[in-house]
């Protein structure tokens, strides 16, 4: 990935998860918040099936957890539809992880910084 500004999002699995992450106004600049879509950078696309684990005797359980192939589906849906929006900006790209496997990630961040989009 280019060194310059990222976004990152974790996802289960929501059909209109794409426009809006794109078009919220979060990330600042010098002229005020932008989209992702005006700023230059990359986005990276992380699916995260644990999100969905409730606690119960102090374990977690995934019971609830979408279907497999229906999860594949959102989220191949979402990396189709947010690269079509970012095309709009020849700076951005979008990466996307493998859907259904352990995934390693590190990440250095300027702060924690968590934004929930509840459907």
């Amino acid at each position: 990935m280019k060194k310059n500004r990222k976004i990152n999002i974790f996802i289960i699995s929501f059909e209109n998860l794409a426009k809006d992450s794109a078009t919220v106004k979060l990330c600042e600049s010098d002229d005020g918040l932008k989209t992702i879509v005006d700023l230059p950078g990359d986005l990276l696309i992380i699916s995260q099936a644990t999100l969905g684990g409730r606690l119960n005797a102090r374990r977690f359980q995934y019971h609830n957890n979408i279907n497999k192939d229906i999860g594949l589906e959102y989220y191949d849906r979402l990396v189709s539809n947010l690269r079509e929006l970012c095309s709009q900006n020849k700076d951005n790209v979008v990466h996307a992880g493998s859907y259904g496997i352990r995934q390693i990630y590190s990440c250095v961040t300027n702060g924690p910084v968590m934004h929930i989009i509840e459907y």
